[in-house]
């Protein structure tokens, strides 16, 4: 291309873009997605998101605050289950996710920010055996949790440990992502986005090599989920 026709070329974008008219912009709630499971209760939402744990290779299930600690036992006294990472968040503290791991004979080892910078966390986190969480919200229709990092609660949480458990209040469980949206539409327009959102869709997997399906190739290789349904 020669400097001439170069310069008519992008002289022409530059025309067309300037008597370009912006699209309006679709109103999600027009779309056939975001009614997806809309009409369904908390139950049913529930039992939505459990029949996604074979497909998604993640253990699921419901339970009562009250009955958490016991719930948490079979996981947290497995063999190997040494170190055992909880954030100080508030809804940690409301669950008594530290009684919990202490129930099970085990002493949690603790992440508060004022306590660590970013080498010390990784340093808590490497060698982590099982990290505990409280994600930000939950989408029955993929079987899926979302976990927004903060400074509270790092993201590196759910994906250094090799075994990570998920305790999500029935309260923040939504249909689809799609209601999710406009609860990070709102969220942003208040005090902006945090630095990293994880989906997380039960341990990772690649069919890659060979086509055998190899779970857990990046981050944790088990993934648990408990949903609060007294939340």
């Amino acid at each position: 291309m020669t400097e001439t026709s170069r310069e008519a070329f992008l002289g022409a974008v530059t025309g067309a873009l300037k008597n370009h008219k912006k699209a309006a912009r679709p109103d999600p709630a027009t779309s056939p997605a975001y009614h997806r499971l809309a009409d369904l209760g908390p139950e049913a939402l529930v039992d939505q998101f459990l029949s996604q744990a074979p497909i998604r290779h993640f253990t699921g299930d419901r339970v009562q605050t009250a009955q958490l600690a016991e719930a948490l036992k079979p996981v947290l006294t497995r063999p190997g289950m040494d170190k055992i990472v909880i954030c100080d968040d508030e809804m940690t503290r409301s669950l008594d996710l530290e009684g919990a791991v202490k129930a099970a004979g085990k002493t949690p080892l603790v992440y508060r920010p004022e306590d660590h910078d970013h080498a010390s966390l990784v340093d808590l986190l490497k060698d982590a055996n099982l990290g505990l969480t409280v994600p930000t919200y939950g989408l029955a229709d993929v079987g899926a949790v979302i976990e927004m990092a903060s400074r509270a609660i790092p993201k590196s949480f759910s994906l250094l440990p090799p075994v990570h458990v998920s305790l999500l209040p029935l309260s923040r469980l939504y249909p689809s992502m799609s209601q999710v949206a406009d609860l990070l539409e709102a969220r942003y327009q208040k005090k902006g986005l945090t630095s990293g959102m994880n989906q997380i869709c039960g341990p990772s997997s690649t069919g890659d090599i060979e086509s055998y399906l190899v779970t857990g190739a990046h981050g944790p290789v088990e993934e648990y989920v408990f949903i609060i349904m007294d939340q």
